[in-house]
């Protein structure tokens, strides 16, 4: 993320840079300022052996991490799920808590 911060300002002149934006005409012609280009970048862990986890839990993991990053200001957001605990068995069952 510094690498790239740093490379890319060099893609723009030094009155755009100091300023934080380019003008430029957009898609239906008109002029219009443009945010210098920037990088941030949303890390999710998952442990090693967790069997469970779900496509939304990632999907809604990530949207959240991204908007962590992008407000951050190394523009790094990080994360590791929780491991699963295995279940333990049951050794003794609470009174009346079986029914015949």
């Amino acid at each position: 993320v510094d690498k790239f911060s740093h490379d890319v300002a060099s893609l723009y002149e030094a009155r755009d840079r100091d300023r934080g934006y380019i003008e430029a005409v957009d898609r239906e012609g008109r002029q219009k300022r443009f945010s210098l280009l920037s990088v941030s970048a949303a890390v999710l862990e998952i442990p090693a052996g967790r069997k469970t986890v779900t496509l939304e839990e990632i999907g809604v993991t990530i949207a959240e991490l991204k908007k962590r990053a992008k407000g951050s200001e190394k523009k790094i957001a990080y994360h590791v799920l929780e491991p699963e605990t295995p279940c333990q068995p049951v050794t003794r069952f609470p009174e009346g808590s079986l029914s015949r």
